[in-house]
């Protein structure tokens, strides 16, 4: 018998488990991760359906568009995402692999420096704004102390990332919001 974290586990198996076993708490094998940008309106009701069933999510904000019409106000941010993880989006939705080392620095900087101040709490994510980067911008997210940054590529499996500062989910889910005429 072979043990991983403590448990028993028969050799056959053992010798062909993957060396590095990732579990996350109470020893699951996988978890559900729901992850929204933006910081629209529209998560209010989100959350309140979130928060019946115990569902946590991650939500990733533009510190420089809160308060502007139909996105959240930053004086509601702590009491609206309690018990969610807020992370960064850019203070003013830029997409990183458009613009220079300077102003890649100050939009996630500034926008990590802004949501920090509000949640009180260390922001360590992100989500790339339209989706899109490139090396230069990985590398200075890094460098900033980023741990994580959720593309939209859309992988259609459970893996872990490789690198999660280009972290690409399982598959995206689309809520049509135009009303129909049926």
């Amino acid at each position: 018998m072979s043990e991983v974290n403590d448990k028993k586990i028969p050799e056959k198996v053992a010798d062909h488990a993957p060396k590095n076993i990732f579990l996350y708490p109470e020893d699951r094998l996988k978890a559900l991760t729901m992850s929204y940008d933006n910081g629209g309106g529209e998560n209010r009701r989100l959350i309140k359906i979130f928060n019946r069933y115990g569902i946590k999510g991650t939500f990733h904000l533009n510190s420089g568009l809160l308060n502007k019409p139909i996105y959240v106000l930053a004086d509601k941010v702590v009491e609206l995402y309690r018990g969610h993880e807020v992370s960064c989006h850019g203070c003013s939705h830029a997409s990183l692999y458009r613009i220079g080392r300077e102003e890649i620095v100050r939009e996630m900087w500034d926008d990590r420096l802004a949501l920090e101040n509000l949640v009180g709490y260390p922001v360590r994510g992100m989500s790339y704004a339209n989706g899109r980067y490139n090396r230069e911008a990985v590398n200075i997210l890094k460098n900033l102390g980023f741990v994580y940054g959720r593309t939209v590529l859309s992988t259609e499996n459970y893996n872990l990332p490789d690198d999660f500062i280009t972290w690409n989910p399982t598959c995206h889910h689309f809520v049509n919001t135009t009303k129909s005429t049926a």
